[in-house]
């Protein structure tokens, strides 16, 4: 909490990190404590209280209430605009479904998967209270593609034979070198996630559909963009290495006005990429 209020205010509500924790954080934790006294338990209380008082300012509530009277003033503002524009329609946009489908680990993730908890330091993890963030990371990379794993990983996991230049510090680099001779079938058999995307985006194709792709890793799309573009997708990428605002709209204004077009864009805009494919409909996220 104090991060983000700190970041907001440019650190001029709750002090430093280290003021906050011996005025706040310490006799409020203290006081929850099972064997916290009476007044630990008081004191704990009042800096409760008192640190609300100070954030209740900055905290945006939405209650019953306050959704009526919005719902109020929206529907006067649009009264107003009905009246002064008549010729004005609003466009009629399609119902999203959202349809989640749960896909098999491919058998190189599986014995990946089944490596990396048995490792000694991983099951004295589980046993500690001691944050598996880290861990459940490198997981959750799995699940998407073995290769955004490390290259030392990689090679260790049998991914590939172990070189000198495969040790490079730079993620992001060790992923680009790690598929560059691997064939186009074995990148998607490695990862469940592919084997289910490209069997529908050829499908999608076929119907004559385009496709909104999003992907968490600018590394995934990489390994999409490449496999569509050698299967005769027509492939549009918008992903944040283009910070041009033009060059951005251009994109944008082209997969919108061409139906040969489809795109695959980060799930958070601006950090992951886009890419844009020619198989399905715009109103389709995958």
């Amino acid at each position: 909490m104090w991060a983000l209020f700190d970041f907001a205010c440019q650190g001029t509500l709750l002090g430093t990190a280290k003021t906050f924790k011996a005025e706040y954080e310490n006799p409020i934790t203290r006081a929850r404590e099972k064997d916290a006294t009476p007044g630990e338990k008081a004191l704990g209380s009042r800096m409760s209280e008192n640190l609300m008082a100070i954030i209740k300012p900055f905290l945006r509530r939405t209650n019953q209430k306050c959704r009526k009277q919005n719902e109020r003033c929206a529907s006067r503002k649009e009264e107003d605009i009905s009246e002064k524009d008549s010729g004005a329609v609003m466009p009629t946009l399609m119902r999203k479904n959202d349809l989640i489908i749960w896909t098999y680990l491919s058998s190189v993730q599986e014995d990946i998967y089944r490596q990396f908890i048995s490792l000694d330091h991983i099951k004295e993890l589980l046993m500690t209270s001691r944050s598996p963030l880290a861990e459940l990371n490198i997981l959750k990379k799995l699940c998407d593609h073995p290769r955004l794993l490390s290259a030392a990983a990689i090679a260790k996991l049998g991914l590939e034979e172990s070189t000198a230049e495969s040790q490079n510090d730079d993620a992001e680099m060790d992923a680009a070198h790690s598929i560059a001779n691997i064939s186009d079938d074995t990148l998607i058999a490695e990862s469940g996630k592919l084997v289910f995307l490209f069997t529908l985006l050829e499908r999608l194709r076929q119907e004559g559909h385009r496709t909104l792709v999003f992907a968490h890793y600018r590394k995934v799309l990489d390994i999409i963009e490449r496999i569509l573009g050698n299967r005769g997708f027509k492939v549009l990428r918008l992903d944040g290495t283009i910070t041009q605002i033009a060059e951005r709209e251009r994109r944008i204004t082209l997969f919108q006005n061409d139906d040969r077009y489809s795109r695959l864009p980060p799930d958070h805009p601006g950090r992951r990429s886009w890419h844009h494919l020619d198989c399905c409909k715009p109103s389709r996220d995958l």
